[in-house]
């Protein structure tokens, strides 16, 4: 007995210390933020449950009648820029939350940075995300930043994740906020007048004060960035990113900036393939927990530079996506487009929509059911 009390002191020890780093890195961010330097900039994204954002909401619907009624949902994914921005993706439940999905919303919110006269080249990024392989810990996000690092779009980034069971944050304090605004709404009929309550929500200059900007939107399309990277990426299998024992922190940088000596750094499967050696080379390293104070694992070429080539010309196929890619560049140019250039190529989602006016009409057929069942 003594010695499970000890052990789970020293669980609780540990998992404290790796809140503790995020804690310091959202401040780091917050100061950089504050004082215009813009070096170090922290992100936070998870997914809040989609039972909350099912749809119609209103009076009538909690009827027991109305009770094996399938509704649709939304997925609502929130990413925190911690001094810069706030950005909620909200999806129909038909479409996927996978690592595409993620991706694209994280383009969006570096984009706003840009917009903002952010200097991302300098800036290393860190990511906080919840522990699970599905969004944002999986080998999609990783060559997504990878391709970034590797073409000084970004300094470096660090992807941070926390103990299963004990990944509760700040994003979900702010889910819980989110949660009474929907409660005390009394209809909400169409994803749009989701989206509208929210930004009430949010126009308040109370909620979230570091965050000045602030942006709902609805995420309907968004880019094949998994089979993307898998086809026109000749790409190693990492294993282990998830299940016990996996890593909780890594970390994307380049061979210039790391300071590794070329012969401890594992280029084994890009030797084989003759690759080009260079400075950009994107070495991933890894350690199990965020508060570990070395990285254990040993450095792994993860993304080589002369690897870029195969991206030029290229652009993910699907439907329109959020971001502009120039330059012949697909991966991040929302970056290294010029002010003159449209970032955004996605319409917005207006009342008049097509999409919008399809949803309307289900409505009126519920309200209709309704006012049946009420007589």
């Amino acid at each position: 007995m003594r010695m499970q009390s000890e052990l789970l002191q020293s669980h609780l020890k540990r998992q404290h210390s790796d809140r503790c780093c995020y804690w310091d890195a959202r401040s780091r961010s917050r100061a950089c933020a504050a004082n215009g330097t813009h070096h170090y900039i922290t992100a936070i994204i998870d997914s809040m449950d989609q039972q909350k954002h099912a749809w119609p909401k209103c009076e009538q619907i909690q009827a027991k009648d109305f009770g094996s009624f399938v509704r649709p949902r939304l997925s609502n994914t929130t990413m925190l820029i911690h001094g810069h921005c706030v950005l909620m993706g909200l999806s129909p439940h038909s479409h996927t939350s996978n690592s595409s999905r993620s991706v694209e919303l994280l383009a969006r919110g570096l984009t706003a940075l840009h917009q903002k006269g952010v200097d991302l080249s300098a800036a290393h990024f860190h990511v906080q995300a919840d522990n699970c392989t599905k969004e944002v810990k999986n080998i999609g996000t990783l060559r997504f930043f990878g391709a970034l690092v590797a073409q000084r779009k970004l300094a470096s980034v660090t992807l941070g994740f926390l103990a299963s069971g004990h990944s509760h944050e700040d994003v979900d304090s702010y889910f819980a906020n989110l949660r009474s605004c929907l409660a005390a709404a009394p209809r909400l009929e169409v994803p749009d007048d989701f989206v509208t309550c929210f930004q009430k929500y949010l126009a308040d200059p109370q909620r979230r004060p570091h965050e000045p900007s602030r942006e709902v939107f609805m995420l309907t399309r968004f880019r094949d960035w998994t089979n993307f990277f898998s086809e026109h990426y000749d790409h190693m299998r990492i294993t282990g990113i998830g299940g016990p024992g996996a890593p909780h922190h890594f970390l994307l940088e380049r061979v210039a900036e790391s300071g590794l000596p070329r012969d401890s750094i594992d280029d084994t499967f890009w030797r084989r393939r003759g690759y080009v050696p260079s400075p950009n080379d994107v070495v991933l390293r890894t350690k199990q927990f965020m508060s570990t104070p070395n990285w254990t694992a040993k450095p792994l070429l993860f993304f080589p530079a002369c690897a870029i080539h195969q991206f030029m010309g290229e652009v993910p196929p699907g439907t329109h996506g959020l971001c502009v890619f120039t330059h012949g560049l697909c991966v991040i140019s929302v970056i290294v487009c010029d002010s003159s250039t449209p970032v955004f190529t996605e319409p917005p989602m207006n009342a008049n929509s097509e999409e919008n006016q399809k949803l309307r009409k289900y409505a009126a057929i519920m309200r209709r059911c309704l006012v049946r069942f009420q007589a």
